[in-house]
């Protein structure tokens, strides 16, 4: 599953990336500064279009000790709509992305991924990736990558 996006410096507000100590972040691909968010990092963030603006917050949940939220940072489409995630509010947002990490394989992307925001009580907004079943063609892309997420006007 994807593990980490990327997004044109240029992208972020220099307020919002000096909030959050975003500048750990920074990379440099042929030139073009871009900001990298990864799972594996601590804090996991994610950009978010939430609210009107862009905002970045917590990306998912990577201990369960106590927590009512899915573990991990991505939720299925089908459990959305089935309503397991229904007691936290879910609402729709945008993750704004250039660049999608799976399986060892950046992938390109035009507008960004489908997410959504749950609230929990002792953290506040918390975003989590949604994801489908992969096409044949993201399967073989991304080394059999089982399921993919789901992407903003955009079909891999």
């Amino acid at each position: 599953m994807l593990d980490a996006i990327a997004l044109p410096l240029s992208e972020v507000p220099i307020a919002l990336c000096d909030e959050h100590g975003l500048a750990r972040r920074v990379h440099d691909r042929e030139g073009l500064t871009e900001l990298q968010f990864h799972w594996w990092q601590e804090p996991a963030f994610l950009p978010v279009r939430f609210d009107g603006c862009l905002r970045i917050l917590p990306w998912g949940c990577k201990l369960r000790r106590g927590s009512r939220f899915p573990l991990g940072g991505w939720v299925a489409v089908e459990q959305v709509k089935a309503g397991a995630v229904a007691g936290a509010r879910p609402e729709p947002v945008v993750v704004p992305a250039r660049l999608m990490h799976v399986n060892g394989i950046w992938v390109v992307v035009d507008i960004g991924l489908r997410g959504i925001v749950l609230y929990d009580p002792s953290r506040g907004p918390v975003v989590y990736l949604l994801s489908r079943p992969s096409t044949s063609y993201f399967r073989n892309m991304t080394n059999q990558s089982p399921t993919m997420p789901v992407l903003v006007d955009q079909v891999i």
